[in-house]
């Protein structure tokens, strides 16, 4: 495996310092540049499409969670939370977190992180490369046995971490398997309309605007699913 694209997001220089010798050492890590604050930050996931970011989460005032929003949902990267406040590990674990390091953390704490993470980006690479494209049905593993699920029967998909939900008319099904990968399997009809939830454009019976280029959208079995003012041109492929 190519060694991973990385980026520091830390407003700390020492913090900064030491996360360079120490990530230096390792031939799994390709660090590409440093930040230290959003604006740097979101700059440069868009110049380099980093596999890994070590965010900080106080970025001299900011919060290094608001970083989040601005990932590519396609290849999104490893994400290592790197503070001195222990108060947030549930919320970064929320979000799939590769880990949570507290500052002051040692070299052996942060060489296994970097092993996770290249396990982690080891198995989705994997996982894409094992799954077949516009399928008409999925396997789901599911008290102890897999059952197939017709794909035209998907009404939504919601992401809860490293897993999907998803929706049907009667049922809920559960696949471990991140959101933006289903989204690629799926095909065109599957589209994102909230960072967290795809949605089968065949299920959509209205559109009711809200504030701030937001809208929910009604689903022919009358569940209210929110678009985002951020996918909103998905509204362009209902016909």
């Amino acid at each position: 495996m190519q060694p991973l694209k990385t980026i520091i997001v830390d407003d700390e220089p020492l913090a900064r310092d030491l996360l360079i010798r120490w990530l230096g050492e390792l031939s799994t890590i390709e660090l590409q540049a440093t930040a230290s604050n959003l604006n740097q930050a979101i700059k440069l996931v868009h110049q380099h499409n980093p596999q890994l970011i070590f965010l900080d989460i106080n970025l001299a005032g900011e919060n290094g969670f608001a970083l989040l929003d601005d990932l590519p949902d396609e290849h999104r990267p490893g994400i290592v939370f790197v503070t001195a406040y222990s108060e947030y590990a549930v919320q970064a674990f929320r979000v799939n977190a590769v880990d949570y390091l507290h500052k002051p953390f040692n070299r052996k704490h942060l060489h296994e992180t970097v092993k996770r993470a290249c396990q982690q980006h080891k198995a989705r690479l994997a996982l894409q490369q094992s799954i077949d494209q516009n399928p008409e049905k999925l396997q789901v593993k599911q008290a102890g046995q897999t059952e197939l699920i017709d794909v035209a029967s998907i009404q939504w998909i919601a992401s809860a971490g490293g897993y999907s939900v998803l929706h049907t008319s009667t049922e809920r099904h559960v696949m471990r398997v991140s959101l933006s990968l289903l989204e690629q399997q799926l095909g065109s009809r599957f589209v994102r309309v909230h960072r967290s939830t795809v949605v089968n454009l065949d299920y959509v019976a209205a559109i009711q605007p809200l504030l701030h280029g937001d809208a929910m959208l009604r689903l022919k079995d009358d569940t209210e699913v929110r678009l985002s003012r951020r996918y909103r041109n998905a509204l362009k492929s209902l016909h």
